[in-house]
């Protein structure tokens, strides 16, 4: 499997379907006995197309864009249930490196993630994939040192290319004297897992695109460095081993069958610019306030000493007074954290417990069956919405218990 790095992908659940000029429709495209064009369509921005692809026979199609945090990621799935094959193509996804947080968990604005190696990232995308499959083993790992000299080359000018890109965001945008780029890599490895269900040898391929920033920011009040790094692109197809020649053949035409509109990449992009430039100038007056309110502090010294005295005393008194209260909700969060879970009230009035690197937000089935969370693999959540005969499933949120 190769993927190209026009296909910068992730998904709002948008269908590809229709003529240009129609209206995109929710689900799955339609079956297709011959080959031919489809297009995915975006509602938000009044139905400007969002690119268009080559739909195979027997093959359905789902593109879109989602966005994470304040970043875009735009995907590709296609599903063939005859052959019992799908593959999906998706694009950047960051995360933070921390030796502070638990690999795999969010805290809501951010994911962490302590895996830098491409390699290590597809053993980690693969266990998400198919938690239950008990007899999976890789049988191929191809990391970048393997890959040809022109495919090499081809990964440095991206490479370069970021960096360039990161370096004029930084000195464009406010507070951006204070951060410096110390460097930047990029990694690539492709993987091939194996098990057996139901009497048939099922293949899995994967290959993945990682790109990895190191940054210090320095200010009067502010000293810190971090690892910032994001998926590129991944692609992935599963088949039985004997749809293998077949599956394989038709996802490559619709791979580089695949057209973005500019006009909407362009579109995100600007949007994410003005994001980051909102983030630096936030920077910079948060800087400005703490050197305003060191100022005031040197200033206000004794009523400041006064009123901390105040504070400690008033506060041992309601230590002492709320301790046995206190105690209980300490081991049960402790508890929590330990084990890695989040409480929520089910629909059912019962306490459920999920892990926390699922997600910040989970939902369940109005009859209190399928559940899914923020962090659950992309689409995921839209194979669950839909049943066979195409009927919408209702879900509810459930509220996280403190």
């Amino acid at each position: 499997m190769k993927i190209s790095f026009n296909i910068l992908i992730a998904a709002c659940f948008i269908s590809c379907t229709g003529q240009p000029g129609q209206n995109g429709q929710s689900g799955f495209a339609l079956f297709a006995e011959q080959p031919k064009t489809v297009y995915a369509y975006v509602p938000e921005m009044n139905n400007m197309e969002m690119l268009r692809m080559t739909q195979m026979p027997g093959w359905q199609l789902l593109a879109g864009t989602q966005w994470i945090g304040k970043n875009y990621t735009n995907s590709i799935k296609g599903v063939n249930e005859t052959m019992n094959a799908n593959f999906f193509l998706d694009g950047g996804r960051s995360y933070m490196q921390s030796s502070l947080a638990q690999s795999g968990t969010s805290d809501g604005t951010t994911i962490y993630l302590n895996v830098m190696s491409a390699a290590d990232y597809l053993d980690y995308v693969f266990c998400r994939q198919f938690p239950n499959v008990k007899n999976a083993r890789r049988t191929m790992l191809k990391t970048l040192d393997m890959y040809p000299e022109t495919e090499r080359q081809q990964l440095e000018e991206f490479r370069v290319t970021a960096y360039n890109n990161m370096l004029q965001i930084i000195r464009e945008s406010p507070g951006g004297a204070y951060e410096h780029l110390r460097g930047q890599t990029v990694d690539c490895s492709t993987a091939e897992y194996k098990w057996l269900q139901d009497g048939d040898t099922i293949v899995h391929m994967m290959q993945v695109v990682l790109s990895a920033s190191y940054i210090d920011t320095r200010g009067p009040y502010l000293n810190t460095s971090r690892v910032s790094w994001s998926q590129v692109l991944l692609g992935t197809y599963t088949t039985p081993v004997k749809h293998r020649q077949k599956a394989e053949k038709d996802i490559e035409q619709i791979n580089l069958s695949v057209k973005w509109n500019e006009q909407y990449l362009t579109s995100l992009n600007q949007i994410v610019l003005a994001n980051v430039q909102r983030d630096y100038a936030e920077v910079r007056r948060i800087q400005g306030e703490m050197a305003q309110s060191a100022i005031r502090h040197q200033q206000n010294m004794s009523r400041i000493i006064q009123e901390t005295n105040d504070y400690v005393s008033n506060a041992r008194r309601e230590v002492y007074a709320n301790r046995q209260a206190s105690q209980e909700r300490i081991n049960q969060g402790w508890r929590d954290a330990v084990v890695g879970v989040d409480r929520y009230m089910g629909v059912d009035g019962k306490v459920m417990e999920v892990p926390v690197s699922m997600g910040n937000k989970v939902w369940q089935s109005a009859e209190g069956g399928t559940i899914y969370t923020s962090d659950s693999y992309l689409f995921k959540a839209v194979d669950n919405l839909y049943d066979k005969d195409g009927s919408l499933q209702e879900f509810r949120q459930l509220q996280l218990l403190k």
